[in-house]
């Protein structure tokens, strides 16, 4: 973690959750609406058929609401999550936290979403919350990242990008993208016996000393190497805007501002 990400975490203009969630709430409004449009009949058009209905045959086997759901829910991460910010008219910041913290606000706002269309319909909720909930946050923890085999969404999920942003355009917010990088976390540990002058080895200090001075070399190549990495990816990013971005310029007629993580 960086220590922008820090910052990030404890930026005074961030948005309040309420907020957030009734933003997230904005974006998904008429998503019902939509997909019966999509699916007549509850029968997937050969458009959507492929989105909903990826994965294992227990998954393909859930309700086409739960799917389509589950569909939408990816989308929102990628928006939302991922390094990426969602920016207010006041450049108040709409964060639904961590990776595994916005997966966790989605599946939340997707099962309350369920449970009071269930209520609509009279069905109650006789069943126990671990059971009458289809989502956690692990179905939206890394997005639409490996839906497919070659790991992107392709143009089939144009449309769905392109709703989410022209939901946010209307409540006169921005994005930022912020495309993908490696960070390299080091974790370090006390040298054993240091505070004890009884166990002090001066060769084995100095052995010690020593590796540690290799290490340090290899860490300082390998972040240099993650460095380059990270900038080709950016460039390549900038080059062959991924499809999230695309949409982004589709429906705000310019390209989003890159920020690097």
């Amino acid at each position: 973690m960086t220590v922008a990400y820090f910052r990030a975490m404890f930026d005074e203009n961030q948005a309040t959750d309420a907020a957030c969630r009734e933003l997230l709430d904005h974006v998904l409004q008429g998503e019902r609406a939509w997909m019966d449009e999509l699916a007549p009949g509850g029968v997937p058009s050969p458009a959507l058929a492929p989105l909903v209905d990826r994965g294992t045959p227990e998954f393909s086997g859930r309700p086409l609401r739960v799917r389509w759901l589950s569909f939408l829910g990816d989308v929102v991460w990628d928006v939302f999550s991922d390094g990426n910010a969602v920016v207010g008219p006041a450049d108040e910041r709409y964060r639904l936290g961590s990776a595994r913290g916005s997966g966790e606000v989605i599946a939340d706002h997707l099962n309350g979403r369920l449970a009071a269309e269930r209520s609509a319909h009279g069905a109650g909720d006789p069943l126990p919350r671990w059971r009458r909930d289809p989502f956690d946050y692990l179905d939206f923890y890394m997005g639409t990242l490996g839906l497919f085999g070659d790991g992107a969404l392709d143009e089939r999920g144009l449309p769905f990008y392109t709703r989410v942003f022209g939901r946010l355009r209307e409540r006169g917010c921005d994005w930022r993208y912020a495309p993908p990088a490696i960070g390299l976390v080091r974790f370090g540990r006390p040298d054993e016996g240091a505070d004890d002058p009884t166990r002090y080895d001066p060769n084995a200090a100095l052995a010690v000393e020593a590796e540690r001075g290799e290490k340090e070399e290899q860490l300082a190549e390998l972040a240099r190497r993650l460095a380059e990495a990270n900038e080709e990816a950016f460039e390549r990013a900038v080059r062959e805007p991924p499809l999230v971005v695309r949409a982004y310029r589709g429906v705000y007629g310019e390209w989003p501002v890159y920020v690097r993580r």
